[in-house]
């Protein structure tokens, strides 16, 4: 089932997004996701099944300088490996797209790095109606 995620999610989302490849402790998530999950602008959803949690999706509503649209970036989404092609990822998306559409949003947009373990998510992702569009880039500022 989907549903919103909770602050005591927060060990479960740890776990997923190590599983993404970026290590956090779960006290790291539980301060991360409560500023998260104060900003009415984000949101939060999970996959579950008999009590855990094997999938999730978050994103961010924004709005574009270049338009006059509102777009949803989705900045994290994940489905365990054991659990995958059962369709959660897509229904995960889904969800996305509708919380999306309820604020105004015209598109839904996500980055996927280049790894070449990637390119299978990105074949689902083409599938899904996404295309390719831009290449993103990432400078420290630290």
């Amino acid at each position: 089932m989907i549903r919103e995620a909770m602050l005591e999610d927060a060990g479960e989302l740890a776990k997923l997004v190590n599983l993404l490849g970026y290590p956090t402790t779960i006290k790291e998530m539980s301060a991360r996701f409560a500023k998260i999950k104060m900003k009415t602008d984000y949101q939060t959803y999970v996959y579950e099944e008999s009590g855990q949690l094997n999938g999730m999706i978050g994103m961010i509503h924004s709005f574009r300088y270049e338009k006059n649209e509102s777009y949803v970036r989705v900045v994290a989404a994940i489905v365990e490996e054991e659990h995958q092609g059962r369709g959660i990822g897509k229904e995960l998306f889904q969800r996305a797209e509708q919380w999306g559409k309820a604020r105004g949003a015209a598109s839904i947009i996500l980055n996927s790095g280049n790894r070449p373990e990637r390119q299978t998510t990105h074949h689902i992702y083409e599938k899904w109606g996404y295309r390719k569009k831009s290449t993103g880039f990432y400078k420290p500022i630290s």
